[in-house]
């Protein structure tokens, strides 16, 4: 990106604004505005399963904070993590159990664009993590993703007001080691919805494979610091191994993005449990 376009895409991300240019009468202005101060209005949802893709290809417009310029926190540590290009998205995916009751979507904006992270090396304790499948103690390991509220869309580059959707917290990720004690267990046939299909039925594996903590954000740019708040600190994302299926396009925006970027998924990764947690044993 030449330099200006990058100065003013970060003056932007600081500012946590995008600004929209918009052709039309009064009474069409008025109507798109209201619309959306809905779509975009504070409000905090409940965390909804996700479904996570890997990425095969991501296009231009991805830019990269500078090394140092952000930070993050959260119940375990406070770093300055080094960040890489996306390597997964994830879905808010309606879960179906073989009883035939639904967990559903509660906000289907919920979606993740997740950045593999390196630092200097981070306190893991063990934790305790509770959800629908059981509870079981975990040895985890460095955080290696950061993942962004997300904007999608399956069309073009969504191209919002807001740099992020609303009500949503950003997560640090850390693999599983190893389970130390307990387990779960996995309901079959368990079947899941997202956006772009379904329902399917998926094969899901007991051993989780990664812990996604709520994370506060603190970006450092030249014209500010913007940081973004853990928005519901009790509500974590387990997330097990799951099935593959099919890549897919889809265009993402959020403060890394800008108006939007063309990524292609290749094949489902996991599916990612809310899930309460302890620390220790």
């Amino acid at each position: 990106m030449p330099r200006p376009l990058r100065s003013r895409a970060w003056a932007l991300i600081a500012t946590g604004t995008l600004v929209v240019l918009a052709t039309g009468g009064a009474v069409a202005g008025v109507t798109a505005a209201s619309a959306a101060a809905s779509r975009h209005a504070a409000k905090t949802y409940t965390t909804d399963h996700q479904l996570c893709y890997l990425i095969k290809s991501v296009g231009p417009g991805i830019m990269i904070p500078p090394a140092g310029s952000v930070t993050l926190k959260n119940q375990f540590s406070k770093w300055q993590p080094k960040i890489s290009p996306p390597t997964i998205h994830c879905n808010p995916v309606e879960k179906i159990l073989p009883t035939g009751k639904v967990v559903p979507i509660t906000n289907p904006n919920a979606h993740q664009l997740c950045f593999p992270i390196t630092q200097s090396k981070q306190p893991t304790p063990n934790v305790s993590v509770t959800n629908q499948f059981g509870t079981a103690v975990l040895q985890l390991t460095q955080p290696n993703l950061l993942c962004l509220p997300t904007w999608k869309s399956l069309k073009a580059p969504p191209d919002e007001s807001t740099p992020q959707p609303p009500g949503l917290s950003h997560y640090a990720c850390y693999p599983v080691v190893k389970v130390l004690a307990g387990g779960y267990k996995i309901p079959a046939p368990l079947m899941l919805k997202d956006e772009f299909g379904g329902p399917t039925t998926v094969q899901v594996s007991p051993v989780p494979s990664r812990l996604c903590l709520p994370t506060v954000k603190t970006v450092v740019t030249p014209t500010g610091t913007k940081t973004y708040p853990i928005i519901a600190g009790a509500m974590h994302l387990l997330c097990f191994p799951v099935s593959p299926t099919r890549f897919l396009p889809v265009f993402d925006q959020n403060q890394f993005t800008g108006p939007g970027v063309a990524i292609t998924l290749q094949e489902t990764n996991a599916l990612c449990l809310p899930s309460t947690k302890k620390i220790g044993g």
